[in-house]
């Protein structure tokens, strides 16, 4: 059995199938073609954005993980000197690159910090407001968010929660949105 792989010229929409070894051309399937200048332009815009977005989750993705591992080398060194620190578990790192992997893009990558009680932090001050959020590696998060001086909101959820979590990052995202 053979097998394929699809390539598309992004420029012309063609789409050829070739073997695995890319001995050449099996058939060809043409969809609709930018047959105008201006829907080939609109084309290579979308194309564009495509990359950029990509680029901006690598970058983001790439600046998540490098924090967390200079957090987990600064635990580790204050933790062979004092007792006075709970140790990071590796599962709360592991949590919190997770988490940080599927926030949207909207939101920006938050402050990023350890907590002598064991747990990472993240924390955003979107205008006049602070949101802060704790993963103990325990599977639960805690969230508080203090909106100017007239609501401050505490919870603890588990991360799988589809409810309480999914609409604190939406009240998150519009008060990034409320700033700009």
């Amino acid at each position: 059995m053979t097998q394929t792989a699809i390539h598309r010229n992004l420029f012309t929409s063609k789409q050829i199938r070739t073997d695995n070894l890319g001995t050449g051309p099996k058939d060809f399937w043409i969809p609709e073609q930018p047959t105008t200048q201006k829907e080939r332009k609109n084309l290579i815009t979308k194309i564009s954005l495509i990359d950029t977005l990509e680029n901006e989750d690598l970058a983001r993705e790439k600046q998540v993980s490098e924090t967390l591992n200079e957090i987990r080398e600064e635990v580790k060194e204050i933790c062979a000197v004092t007792n006075d620190v709970t140790p990071v578990p590796e599962s709360a790192y592991v949590e919190t690159h997770s988490f940080l992997s599927q926030m949207p893009s909207n939101i920006p990558v938050p402050d990023i910090m350890w907590l002598e009680s064991g747990g990472i932090g993240l924390e955003w001050r979107p205008g006049d407001s602070i949101v802060t959020m704790s993963l103990y590696g325990d599977n639960h998060v805690n969230l508080v968010a203090i909106l100017g001086k007239q609501y401050e909101i505490a919870v603890t959820c588990p991360l799988s929660d589809q409810l309480v979590l999914p609409n604190f990052l939406e009240t998150l995202s519009i008060l990034f949105q409320q700033r700009t």
